[in-house]
């Protein structure tokens, strides 16, 4: 009975992974999507109302720029440590 104990909880971690990767790749859609179609949109009404087409900038789509620390800029996820045994002033 013992062997298969493992059958009972292999289908809730494979499902949560998966649900674990879908939900990562939607939070960058939510976060991103936004932000490309106003991009769009602004260079779609200059050559609407006949003004200059704003600089295209860095790219900026589903793929780059990649996740990186708000306060290090290191690429990927940061965990930084932090020491307690010390006060700060």
């Amino acid at each position: 009975m013992v062997s298969s104990s493992w059958a009972a909880w292999l289908p809730a971690v494979v499902f949560g992974i998966f649900g674990l990767l879908i939900g990562s790749f939607l939070n960058v859609v939510i976060y991103r999507l936004p932000k490309m179609l106003e991009r769009q949109w602004i260079v779609e009404y200059a050559e609407i109302t006949g003004n200059a087409a704003p600089e295209a900038g860095a790219p900026f789509n589903l793929l780059v720029p990649r996740s990186h620390c708000t306060k290090c800029g290191h690429l990927g996820f940061c965990v930084e440590t932090y020491d307690n045994s010390e006060e700060k002033e």
